[in-house]
């Protein structure tokens, strides 16, 4: 039967690049579809399970323990993903060399981090045992991550995704189960679900790495990740602070209230997000792959079809943001509706700064991806001090929107006049597709603004969305 639907669905008849292409893009997708509904699925029963206090406690602890991983990982995650690229045969030594370097360069950081506890303890207000679980959490999360690494690189899109779904859905059961059965300190029901699920999965994960790893020091393999890794630290640090910053400009400025409508708008927003992680990491290693071989006219044939499928999402998501936020929110959130529209458009901003910025990723250009998400940062940072406190919370979206079209015209201007890469994915037919999201975001306004009723706006919305997605189509 399924056999039959693809026949009739014309599957088979697709190239093999670009069935390989939605083939893992499914596996991606599904997963991380899962995970966003399962983490937005489960915010009303933690807020009923626990205390503000409580609540905020996870938050800060969840936030150190991602800052912790990024500095405990050292970039090794990429230059691992890139270096599978570049030299399969030696691809198990290099693993097994840097997981040595790490045990070691962890415990340096460990030290540190011990040594300075006072100090960062006293900045995030938390207790001391938080504090030392967070480092414990972050330090289990590393084996993993390498393993991670290893089955997306090699294309073992399923067994990435099945592992990441057990992880977060374990940790989910567990801390709902150790919350209940907890009378004070609630909020460590969270935290001790996280560590058990994180030693399991680190025992896991460093049977696999034994298994595999070739385990000998060789300095050359460390001064390949730490060229290639380091510059990434800034900007994945940055990049991780900056993403909470305008919430904390609005809770300065304007109240708990509104960083509440904010962040449910960007939660909706995530969908979009969730579409676009999903597809680069399936895009990514085939874009690698084919660059690698020379194969410049696979690649242009491929990228438009992504693209396709990136707009055509853009679009329904924008032009049925309305009844999204009707059925995902209660009226109390109906507010935030009309900057959805900004935030997908910021989402489809990071797609197109992805599609270039795997070539300056691929050239091992890593510190003028560095440079370009500081920059970046610091737009937002500038924006959002300058637009909050005069024209409100709905403004962050602009300066988000704004950051991530800079993201995208660096990356561009980068790799078509710096490193002046000839066969690049073309720019200008891309811009012209963008035209018609443009287009249909003024339409989602001109609904809002015209106040149509539910019934002529979905039956106006049914009729459009399929005619300027065919439109994107036939754009050639």
């Amino acid at each position: 039967m399924i056999s039959s639907l693809k026949n009739r669905l014309g599957y088979n008849k697709l190239d093999g690049d670009f069935r390989e292409l939605l083939s893992h893009s499914k596996n991606y997708l599904s997963a991380n579809v899962f995970l966003k509904g399962l983490s937005f699925l489960t915010i009303p029963i933690f807020t009923r399970l626990l205390a503000p206090s409580d609540y905020g406690y996870i938050s800060v602890f969840s936030t150190l323990t991602n800052i912790f991983s990024i500095l405990f990982i050292l970039g090794a995650d990429g230059a691992l993903y890139r270096y599978y690229f570049e030299k399969k045969d030696d691809f198990f030594s290099f693993m097994g060399t840097n997981f040595i370097f790490l045990v070691f360069a962890d415990a340096v950081f460990v030290i540190l981090l011990l040594l300075f506890k006072d100090v960062i303890i006293s900045f995030f207000s938390l207790e001391w045992e938080l504090y030392f679980y967070a480092i414990i959490a972050s330090l289990m999360s590393i084996p993993f991550l390498f393993l991670l690494n290893y089955y997306q690189c090699s294309l073992k899109s399923r067994t990435y995704s099945i592992l990441n779904i057990i992880k977060y859905s374990s940790i989910t059961v567990l801390a709902i189960v150790f919350i209940l059965l907890m009378k004070e300190k609630l909020y460590l029901g969270r935290v001790y679900g996280e560590l058990l699920v994180g030693l399991i999965l680190a025992v896991f994960a460093l049977v696999v790495i034994v298994k595999y790893s070739r385990f000998h020091f060789d300095f050359k393999y460390i001064k390949y990740t730490l060229l290639f890794g380091i510059p990434l630290l800034p900007g994945a640090l940055s990049q991780f602070v900056l993403n909470f910053f305008d919430r904390l400009i609005i809770n300065q400025v304007n109240g708990e209230n509104e960083v509440g409508l904010y962040s449910f708008a960007f939660n909706i927003g995530m969908v979009m997000n969730t579409f676009v992680m999903g597809m680069n990491q399936s895009w990514a290693p085939l874009f690698y792959d084919r660059l690698k071989n020379e194969k410049n006219s696979e690649i242009h044939s491929l990228s438009p079809k992504y693209v396709n499928i990136i707009f055509s999402v853009a679009i329904i998501l924008i032009l049925f943001s309305r009844e999204i936020v009707f059925v995902m929110g209660e009226k109390r959130y109906h507010e935030a509706l009309n900057i959805i529209p900004v935030v997908m458009l910021g989402y489809v901003f990071i797609f197109l700064y992805t599609l270039y910025a795997n070539y300056a990723f691929y050239h091992k250009k890593v510190w003028q991806i560095t440079i370009f998400t500081v920059t970046s940062g610091i737009i937002s940072v500038a924006l959002n001090y300058i637009l909050i406190p005069r024209f409100g919370y709905k403004f962050a979206s602009v300066s988000a929107l704004l950051s991530y079209f800079s993201l995208f015209i660096l990356h561009y201007v980068n790799v078509r006049y710096v490193l002046k890469i000839k066969e690049l994915i073309p720019v200008r037919k891309t811009l012209v597709k963008l035209l018609l999201i443009l287009l249909s975001i003024a339409v989602f306004y001109a609904g809002e603004y015209f106040k149509l009723n539910e019934i002529s706006g979905i039956a106006f919305k049914l009729l459009y969305c399929p005619f300027v997605i065919y439109i994107l189509y036939k754009v050639k």
